[in-house]
């Protein structure tokens, strides 16, 4: 819970906040550590991320289940 709060504390701070995620990242079961996606972030990735597996990561409630 604190690396969640670490995160979301950092996020808050910042002017700007970039995802950095290989593109098998998105899509996938959360993290231990997953801060919810917020409006203005950007994500970096490469091509083999899906649009629909980087719109799980932006919308997690609309996530599909884990692989």
């Amino acid at each position: 819970m604190e690396q969640i709060r670490r995160k979301e504390r950092t996020a808050r701070r910042s002017r700007r906040v970039y995802v950095l995620a290989d593109g098998a990242k998105p899509g996938t079961a959360p993290f231990h550590a997953w801060v919810p996606w917020q409006p203005g972030w950007t994500l970096v990735t490469d091509a083999s991320a899906g649009p629909d597996q980087v719109d799980a990561l932006r919308n997690p409630r609309r996530r599909s289940p884990a692989r």
